[in-house]
């Protein structure tokens, strides 16, 4: 056997020596070719398990001094057999580390032939190492594997034979999200303790992660830092051995580090020849959130990753780690650097005088120069600096160059930047085509000379509209050596750079940091997502979103002493003496809630680039102010520069989180700015109450008033009734749950229209002053459906009508919420009441209460005498109402609202008989919104009358009018409630103004209601899938019966879909035909309105999928209508009969010069195998592109070719399955601009 051997503890078998006269291994060896001569096999004849294996090992081999060849000759045959491998181990022998470094070089598996085949591998490695060879038997014994003359040569170009045996197959095999298990994932040998995987908290309070990052139910792994930790014990986790990356590989994950004393984590590629670098490393306490981490890697040599960690002082420094992503190409460059590793992205440039430098704690130079890095704060950190001492001379250039931006690109490029010392020269920042040298035309920013001791934040907007282009920082060299200059924390984020002060924290802090000279404060603001670590203190959500996913900052009291501080520091401020203004105004929304709070002030700093000395408190708030979110706006003036601070000081206990969010600092003073009407709060979920019910295991005390024609049933399942009702419960969503419903079908002697059924609620006792928010799901579905009502009877007392809502809703369960401002003993009432027929079931689940007030929503309806914070503008000639029911002149104005469909509900009334002359105004304006880049306007009109005039929606920046209304619509549009929609970007704190302007006469009343601001994209205008909604598309009242929103097949047999087309499980809507309809009646469906906005033709293709499969189908037609009410109408689709395919696809174009809406109109058949469904609507502007749906398109920026059954997001280059979204952004006549989403199915 040469030198090599059998291993004798770590395998389960041996290689033996074999000839062919034997008869167990191959006929013949290579050598010879003769039976005589010997080889080594494994003889799968033995006892053997599959996965067994066989180590042969090589004897110590010196390092290799440049590339190796390894050569033997192989033999596998036979059925069933497993796999040879070729082994590198790098490990030392005698250690409890002997195969810690083992990986794969060459791999076979399966029958090769019946013969010996050639075999080569390229072998490098700097340290001393083994030759294995491994075979693993396979599932059945009938066959072998042999080697026979293994040989090594010096071969620089030595590859490897057979290709097919390349060890690594792809890049998956390092991903984990750590749900199931560590994946390949394992822990060193080499350390002190282990990696744990687990979910939900850590064992140790104020450290660790709440839950994994990929749900945040799932699993992670952690650090331990608790005993019998001691600090400085080291942990390794070691990913798979990974092939080379000569085209370059991204490797993400996200980590946690939160906690008092967190230690260091580290990144480390070991590469297969034994050298090993550090990529990646963070030390000390960050955000108690999980945060990103990513970096791209080149490799020519298998290699794999080292993630390392230390435990710091005390328990208190867990760090976790989740979802590896491993994938082929760079990382997506954001521009992100903080010199921690390198320079990034950045490189030096060749056509300057000397580079930049890599340091921390100090340069070489006193009285210059940071102590601190900015990220950290830290001696430890790491910045870019300029060293301006000998031999460096005045004037001296030295230049950091940014990768390619594409052109007409825009991004907002920001640092920080550190200028101290009596000599200071200059730091520019340039942008400068690719193509081109530096020139000063290119200058965009400077600054020049001391600007103090203290880390200075700087953003610009950075484009060119026709080449490719760079980001260039300069340092200059000043007049001596106490003249160095440093940057930190280097990103550029799409877009224009948002105005200076403004911050939502939902990414970053922004241009606020926290103060890290010494003696100047004690703690930090730490931006955090969802609660506090410590109870009955601190938020659950943030201001910004409503929720427990958005940011904000607060100071965490629970390891800090009573008076300690934190300072919040803005930038640098020119004296407001400059501004026309003469001041500004910070507003910012803060939570001060906990026995213990103290206090939060806002303060001006003088900037005397030396040190911070507090100046003026401008604010100031003490104590606990409750669990809500509450505005502020502190004006500002001065003299001279400064910064502004807001300093938050711990109280006498831990209880006492301050936290603030959405800073804006506005360019004119706080008496301008219209207040908002402070909302509800979007509360943690509330405790149980005595008398909430599911109706899962019974009433919980909700009794039937007796003596009625109808009552309550609770039910299980479908409801008794076709056409009408729920078929499953809201809380479990399945026909097991339970649920209470009005059968109308049942009732007693002589059923009348309006016949009630009521349930009452057991006794509720509440003496909160803000009584209680009742919150319930109801169901509402059938052609008689009439009214569902919420009253309160206390004592002999019974009330108004509190909520209600009427008519058909469709199949689907809805929520409801009434705020209930009453105390003592009462009782809650629904009442349903019977409509004509017996297809009027309606349904109630989930019935819960709040006790207070109700949680904030988006939606504004206007209902309790609640007008959202809205305001009129007492500048124009009249003003919008709170109205209820028909409008004071007749022939005009709604008789209903939108919200509940009856004469009971509110609305917002522009009443044209309360003013004379034409062409008068009333303004609606809303509250105050922060900045957005994606909203969606959403709201409800009404514009009925001969005389109606024009409904305008404006956006209001900083009190600045838009050059053009949002949307814009004018005329007598029939007296219907119709929805409007349009995407709202604003890079401030933003106002909606709704404008109405009265017509010719006073039958020119308009309406709005159910106005809403939704954080996600407007689909365009018609475009639906119907998964959610009906998206606008609204059931007109002119016609014979209703369009339904349904899933799965229809109510009657052989007609209709067996599901919606977008997934084949989701919803659509159709016309269903059997009785009470007859034939020839129709069902008509009306779009929004598609609103011109130019001189040019309104052009849109309209795309939409029908099913039309039955034997008794009718019609459906869809009609094109133009202008004002009545409107000219064009029929643009007809199909009458059964149509061949479940779906079928239809494409048009339109093109108008005037505003126009789409009506699909069903018309029943001469039976009930007529029901006709429509589904996936799309619409785009401008001209149809193909005749019929693609089945391939091009996706993302490296165009991609995928399916139009999976998805695309255009921006990433991300690809998922069944729908693709595309993003649009349109910019007609320069006023209007709006993103768009297109969310359908083509195939």
């Amino acid at each position: 056997m040469c030198t090599f051997t059998n291993e004798q503890d770590s395998d389960d078998f041996d290689w033996i020596v074999g000839s062919g006269s034997q008869g167990t291994g191959p006929p013949y060896d290579h050598t010879t070719g003769t039976t005589q001569g010997s080889y080594m096999f494994i003889d799968s004849l033995q006892p053997l398990n599959q996965g067994d294996t066989a180590q042969f090992n090589s004897e110590r081999m010196v390092p290799t001094t440049g590339t190796a060849c390894l050569q033997f000759w192989y033999f596998m045959y036979g059925d069933g057999i497993g796999t040879l491998q070729v082994l590198i181990n790098q490990g030392i022998p005698g250690t409890h580390y002997v195969n810690a470094n083992m990986f794969p070089v060459w791999s076979l598996s399966e029958e090769q032939g019946n013969q010996w085949y050639s075999a080569q591998v390229p072998i490098s490695s700097v340290i001393e190492y083994n030759m294995i060879f491994e075979a693993v038997h396979g599932a059945l014994a009938n066959g072998y594997i042999a080697i026979d003359d293994i040989r090594f040569v010096d071969d620089k170009f030595c590859t490897l034979l057979p290709p097919e045996a390349e060890p690594f197959q792809d890049l998956t095999v390092a991903n984990c999200n750590f749900d199931q298990n560590t994946c390949a994932w394992t822990n060193s040998n080499d350390d002190d303790f282990d990696w744990l995987r687990i979910s939900g908290h850590t064992s140790s309070a104020n450290t660790g992660p709440d839950g994994d990052h990929t749900s945040g139910t799932g699993y992670y792994i952690y650090m331990e830092s608790s005993s019998p930790r001691v600090p400085g014990d080291r942990t390794v986790l070691l990913s798979p051995w990974l092939p080379p990356l000569s085209n370059s590989g991204c490797f993400g994950f996200w980590y946690h580090m939160f906690g008092a004393t967190v230690e260091t984590l580290n990144m480390y590629l070991e590469f297969s020849h034994g050298d090993r670098i550090l990529l990646w490393t963070l030390t000390g306490k960050q955000s108690n959130y999980w945060l990103p981490a990513k970096y791209t890697i080149q490799t020519f040599t298998p290699v794999r990753f080292w993630i390392e960690a230390f435990v710091g002082q005390s328990f208190s420094g867990d760090i976790a780690l989740d979802d590896f992503v491993l994938d082929y190409g760079v990382c997506p460059p954001d521009g992100t650097c903080n010199f921690e590793a390198d320079h990034c992205q950045w490189t030096q440039s060749s056509s300057d005088v000397f580079d930049w430098s890599r340091g921390n704690n100090g340069t070489s130079s006193q009285g210059t120069g940071p102590s601190l890095d900015h990220t950290y704060g830290s001696q430890v950190g790491k910045y870019s600096f300029i060293e301006t001492s000998s031999p460096r001379i005045a004037g001296d250039t030295a230049q950091l160059i940014s990768y390619d931006y594409p052109a007409g690109s825009r991004y907002c490029f920001e640092m920080f930047y550190h200028m101290f010392g009596a000599s200071i020269g200059k730091l520019n920042v340039y942008v400068k085509p690719s193509s081109q040298k530096l020139s000063p035309s290119q200058l965009v920013w400077s600054e020049t000379g001391n600007q103090g001791d203290l880390w200075r934040y700087m953003q610009v907007t950075a484009t060119n509209p026709s080449d490719d282009f760079n980001i260039v920082v300069e340092g200059v060299v000043g007049s001596s050596w106490t003249g160095d200059i440093a940057i930190d924390d280097t990103r550029t984020n799409v877009g224009d750079c948002p105005p200076q002060g403004f911050c939502d924290f939902e990414q970053n802090f922004c241009s606020w940091v926290n103060v890290q000279t010494p003696g100047l404060d004690e703690m930090d603001w730490v931006r955090n997502a969802g609660s506090t670590p410590s109870v009955t203190t601190g938020p659950t959500v943030d201001h910004t979103t409503g929720s427990s996913l958005g940011f904000y900052l607060y100071i965490e009291t629970s390891q800090s002493s009573t008076g300690d501080t934190a300072w919040l520091l803005s930038s640098s401020y020119e004296p407001t003496s400059q501004l026309p203004s003469g001041g500004l105004c910070v507003s910012f929304w803060f939570h001060m809630f906990g026995e213990n709070t103290g206090s939060l002030n806002v303060y001006t700093a003088q900037d005397n680039q030396d040190n911070l000395v507090l100046k003026d408190m401008l604010w100031s708030r003490t104590g606990d102010h409750g669990d809500y979110w509450l505005p502020a706006a502190v004006n500002v003036t001065s003299q001279e520069r400064f910064f502004i601070i807001i300093e938050a000081v711990k109280g006498n206990g831990y209880t006492g989180d301050i936290s603030i969010d959405d800073l804006d600092v506005l360019k004119y003073p706080c008496d301008t700015l219209t207040q908002p009407t402070l909302p509800p709060i979007d509360a943690p979920t509330p405790a149980p109450t005595p008398w909430d019910c599911d109706f899962e295991l019974d009433w919980c005390g909700w009794t039937n008033q007796l003596n009625l024609n109808l009552n309550w049933t609770r039910w299980q399942g479908k409801s008794s009734s076709s056409y009408t009702g729920p078929s499953t419960d809201h809380t479990t969503l399945s026909e097991n749950g339970y649920y209470i419903y009005v059968d109308m079908d049942y009732v007693g002697e002589d059923p009348h229209m309006n016949d009630p059924a009521q349930v009452f609620s057991p006794m509720l006792t509440v003496t909160d002053e803000n009584g209680l928010c009742l919150t319930f799901w109801y169901h509402m579905y059938g052609d008689h459906v009439n009214q569902l009502g919420v009253y309160v009877k206390q004592r002999d007392y019974t009330s108004g009508l509190l909520w209600s809502r009427q008519g058909s809703l469709g199949s689907s369960w809805n929520y409801g919420q009434v705020s209930i401002q009453r105390a003592g003993d009462f009782t809650v009432v629904f009442e349903a009441l019977r409509g004509a027929g017996y297809k009027g079931d309606i349904a109630l689940d989930d019935i819960k209460f709040i006790i207070g007030a109700c949680p904030a929503t988006q939606l504004c309806d206007f209902e309790e005498n609640n007008i959202c914070g809205f305001e009129n503008d007492p500048t124009v000639e009249f003003v919008w109402v709170l109205n209820q029911g028909n409008t004071t002149t007749v022939n005009t104005g709604p008789s209903i609202d939108h919200t509940t469909q009856t004469g009971n509900g509110h609305y917002m009334l522009a009443d044209a008989s309360s003013v004379d002359k034409e062409g008068s105004r009333a303004k609606l304006i809303t509250a105050k919104h922060a900045g957005t880049n994606d909203k969606c306007v959403t709201f409800w009109y009404n514009m009925y009358g001969d005389d109606v005039g024009t409904l305008n929606v404006w956006k209001v920046e900083n009190q600045v009018y838009d050059e053009y209304p949002h949307w814009s619509l004018y005329g007598d549009r029939g007296d219907i409630w119709k929805r409007a929609s349009f995407p709202l970007q604003a890079l401030t704190s933003f106002q909606l103004v709704f404008e109405a302007i009265r017509g010719k006469s006073e039958l020119g009343d308009i309406a709005i209601d159910d106005i809403q601001l939704s954080d996600q994209l407007c689909p365009l205008v018609g475009t639906c899938d119907f998964e959610y909604d009906t998206c606008g598309w609204t059931n007109v009242f002119d016609d014979s019966f209703d369009w339904t929103l349904n899933s799965g097949t229809t109510n009657t047999d052989n007609t209709g879909p067996s599901g919606d087309h977008t997934s084949g499980s989701g919803k659509y809507m159709y016309i269903e035909t059997s009785s009470p309809r007859v034939t020839d009646e129709k069902a008509r469906l009306m779009s929004e309105t598609f609103i011109k906005y130019s001189t040019t033709a309104n052009t849109h293709c309209f795309t939409f999928w029908y099913s039309m499969v039955g034997s008794t189908i009718g019609s459906l037609e869809a009609f094109i209508v133009s202008g004002t009410y009545p409107g000219v109408s064009k029929s643009v689709f007809y199909k009458s009969g059964e149509q061949v395919g479940e779906w079928n696809y239809h494409q048009l174009e339109i093109s108008l010069y005037d505003e126009f809406y789409i009506i699909f109109e069903g018309t029943v058949g001469p039976g009930v195998g007529g029901d006709i469904a429509i589904d996936d609507i799309v619409t785009w502007p401008g001209s149809c592109v193909t005749a019929a749906p693609p089945t391939k398109v091009n996706c993302g920026p490296t165009d991609e070719v995928i399916l139009t059954t999976q998805v695309c997001d255009y921006k990433r280059g991300e690809v998922k399955n069944w729908n693709f979204f595309i993003m649009v952004q349109l910019l007609e006549h320069h006023f209007l601009k709006a993103v768009f989403a297109i969310n359908f199915r083509l195939m």
